[in-house]
């Protein structure tokens, strides 16, 4: 990946997912779920693998003619042709994981990065554990109806959909200097009741929630007021239009979701882990080791 001026800032999280080899600049990203098959060796935990990568035999004769080639001749190819086997090295039980040993280097490498990594100030709360949270995190609430919250990678949102009030003349005048009232009359001229927006992320997917500003919890425990903002995904309301504030009052806990900020998610932090799977030097033709000695 390389930022706004070219300069690159690290690799993507494919990487994590594809196969090498320390001693090529070939890299195999396959289109199977077998990329998601967790490591384990017994050089530094109690583990052992129970499957092992091999070349495939005879189903993919396509595969056996790419294992020939160079890696220029690889590289001209314009489809896939090689294909893998994920063998087991022992009777597997149902329910039992798989394990592959990812190789030397990524464990090396893996080993490497947890000694030194830091998770980056403010500190770290995923996104579960924020929608599991029964209060949502004091950092995530404004605490008055004028604040804005700006979360490096976390965003609220909240149920939403227009109804009849979003029609409502008062929508009509704009009042640049809307900040200025008082909480009172903020409230009065801009607030609705919100209870009527019920339902859990599991009931609606995601599809009707608006970003939202948590403004304070209110007495009956569960409730908050919260601030509408503007989907960008559907007509623009004209509270929006006019720069207007969107107030809900008694808007219940389980219809605020918290979700993550387009490229702010784990795998964006710097310095986050990235390796290639190892494959197993036995398998791996001589004549792709273009990095070797």
């Amino acid at each position: 990946t390389h930022d706004d001026n070219g300069h690159r800032t690290g690799d993507q999280l494919m990487l994590n997912y594809c196969f090498g080899h320390h001693e090529s600049t070939l890299l195999l990203c396959p289109n199977t779920n077998a990329i998601l098959i967790n490591h384990c060796s017994k050089r530094s935990t109690n583990c052992q693998p129970n499957a092992v990568l091999r070349w495939s035999e005879g189903w993919d004769v396509t595969s056996d003619a790419w294992r020939q080639m160079t890696l220029g001749e690889l590289s001209r190819q314009p489809y896939r042709g090689l294909s893998m086997d994920v063998v087991a090295l022992r009777d597997i039980t149902p329910g039992e994981e798989v394990f592959l040993d990812y190789g030397i280097e990524w464990e090396g490498a893996w080993k490497k990065h947890i000694a030194s990594w830091k998770a980056p100030e403010p500190t770290m709360i995923s996104v579960k554990e924020a929608n599991e949270a029964h209060e949502p995190p004091d950092f995530l609430v404004s605490g008055n109806l004028r604040g804005v919250i700006d979360h490096p990678y976390l965003f609220s949102g909240c149920q939403y959909w227009p109804t009849g009030w979003d029609e409502d003349e008062v929508w009509n005048e704009k009042y640049p200097a809307w900040r200025d009232r008082t909480d009172r009359q903020l409230l009065k001229g801009y607030a609705d009741d919100g209870s009527v927006y019920v339902g859990d992320y599991e009931s609606h997917q995601g599809s009707e929630y608006w970003p939202c500003i948590i403004i304070k919890p209110e007495d009956d425990a569960g409730s908050f007021t919260v601030r509408i903002l503007q989907s960008p995904f559907e007509d623009a309301q004209q509270w929006a239009s006019n720069n207007l504030p969107r107030f809900l009052t008694n808007y219940p806990r389980e219809s605020i979701h918290f979700f993550v900020r387009k490229g702010a998610g784990d795998q964006y932090l710097p310095d986050v882990f990235r390796h290639s799977i190892g494959i197993p030097d036995d398998i791996f033709p001589a004549r792709w080791k273009n990095l070797a000695n």
